[in-house]
């Protein structure tokens, strides 16, 4: 006869049963526990055994969820740039504003994401030159933005060729990142985003709607 003791479930098997963390909410403790390890130091030098430790989780469900540190990172960062889409598809759905308004809400959406999840998307512009999942990610990413962007402007108001203005954008894009991204690393607090912010409105807008000209041969003639 197996004894009462024997029998009873432990009370931290009690817990376990009481309280049971179904798989999700052990994936969303490993992203989050990525997420407080990502502002203390680089992805680098994040280390799987400090994740499961901080998520209190078994080392097999971590790789139960992610494949690899690198799998992780890029759930971390599909989710901010899946954020940006959204709200870009949800200002695109909005009518009205003018075309200045249309500017800063679509580099506001992007601008308020960096503000928000600095350490991920500064891991992602640093590692995707070496990871190519993220630098697919990123680069697909960038393109579709700048599509949103400019079906929110709605091209047929702008009295410029599309494929010009398309290509312009995407210019423009990389640049914003690059400014975002220097921003981020050197610790900008909400007042300098919001400086930014006005600052790539005002490029955005000029850029878009002042076309400009410029001749290699006539520059190199004043040499």
């Amino acid at each position: 006869m197996v004894s009462h003791s024997a029998a009873a479930p432990s009370r931290r098997a009690q817990r376990r049963v009481e309280q049971p963390r179904s798989g999700d909410e052990r994936e969303r403790a490993i992203l989050a526990a990525a997420k407080v390890a990502l502002k203390a130091r680089t992805f680098d030098t994040m280390s799987i055994a400090e994740l499961v430790a901080s998520a209190q989780v078994s080392r097999p469900s971590f790789y139960f969820y992610f494949a690899s540190k690198d799998a992780l990172l890029a759930t971390l960062i599909e989710e901010v740039l899946e954020e940006i889409r959204s709200n870009l598809e949800l200002a695109n759905a909005r009518e009205g504003a003018d075309m200045r308004a249309r500017v800063q809400e679509g580099v506001g959406h992007v601008v308020v994401a960096w503000l928000s999840h600095p350490e991920i998307l500064c891991a992602a512009v640093e590692l995707s030159s070496r990871l190519p999942v993220v630098e697919d990610m990123w680069r697909r990413a960038v393109i579709g933005s700048v599509e949103l962007f400019l079906h929110r402007l709605d091209l047929e108001q702008i009295s410029r060729d599309p494929e010009t203005l398309r290509r312009q954008a995407h210019l423009l894009a990389w640049g914003q990142e690059r400014n975002l991204y220097n921003l981020a690393k050197s610790g900008g607090d909400a007042a300098a985003f919001e400086a930014l912010a006005v600052d790539l409105t005002e490029m955005w807008h000029s850029a878009l709607l002042v076309p400009a000209t410029f001749s290699l041969q006539a520059e190199g003639s004043k040499r």
